[in-house]
């Protein structure tokens, strides 16, 4: 009888992992990380499908959302329904080419904690922040050319990846990790 019930428990928990396992593959196939690229920079976040809600944000170059894999036409345009890294669902209309699908799992190569990054010319004016974060404080930006010490991460935080960073001036923060944004100190980029 004892078997039985050990049995029964064990089939039982077998297809509850099942099925969570399944709304999690679901999930993530249905679920994809959009980028802002240059030529999208500047798209607004909107309370619904439709430039006449009210405005939520502003996305600039780099920044990522999550797409729920929901669309609508609205007026001859499509709009693509978002999670912003604040966590507040909005609309985003459809610009080709400016988005790109991505990963959250991107890191510049050969960068780590207790490496040395140097900025490259699209990083510059990147902003170190207080917390892996883009809606906290500002330590200060970095400038292309700049030298920082990698001291923590990677983070993942808003579909990004962070890095804790510190600068010859002593300023510490955290920088998301974009491609093309920084290279090991030594390479050419």
């Amino acid at each position: 009888m004892q078997k039985i019930r050990f049995l029964t428990v064990g089939i039982l928990i077998g297809l509850l992992v099942s099925v969570f396992w399944q709304q999690v593959t679901a999930d993530a196939e249905d679920n994809r990380i959009l980028e802002v690229t240059q030529s999208g920079s500047g798209v607004r976040v909107y309370d619904g499908p439709g430039t006449h809600y009210a405005e939520l944000e502003r996305l600039l170059w780099g920044d990522r959302v999550l797409w729920l894999g929901n669309t609508q036409d609205v007026g001859g345009g499509l709009w693509y329904e978002v999670v912003l890294g604040s966590g507040n669902i909005g609309w985003m209309p459809f610009r080709s080419g400016g988005t790109i699908e991505t990963t959250t799992l991107y890191t510049t190569p050969d960068v780590r904690v207790g490496s040395t990054i140097t900025v490259l010319p699209d990083g510059g004016g990147a902003h170190l922040r207080v917390s892996p974060s883009a809606y906290v404080d500002e330590v200060r930006e970095i400038n292309t050319g700049e030298t920082l010490t990698v001291i923590g991460g990677p983070y993942q935080a808003e579909y990004q990846m962070w890095w804790l960073l510190t600068a010859s001036d002593g300023s510490t923060g955290w920088v998301i990790d974009i491609p093309g944004w920084y290279a090991p100190a030594g390479s050419r980029g």
